[in-house]
């Protein structure tokens, strides 16, 4: 393995996991990507009985 083949695969698995698009928006400022814990806007609203599909913006 050479240098540029190591800068190659690291690059190349940085940019598949950078891809942090929104994917639920509840409003102006209420954006999450999917990933990891859901924000507290997106918990409160599923609580009163709304669904995330409601919010998808994609």
């Amino acid at each position: 393995m050479n240098l540029l083949f190591l800068i190659g695969l690291f690059l190349s698995a940085w940019a598949a996991f950078s891809d942090f698009s929104c994917l639920l928006g509840g409003g102006a400022y209420d954006t999450w990507s999917g990933r990891g814990r859901a924000p507290k806007w997106l918990v409160d609203l599923e609580t009163q009985g709304r669904g995330r599909e409601e919010f998808r913006a994609v």
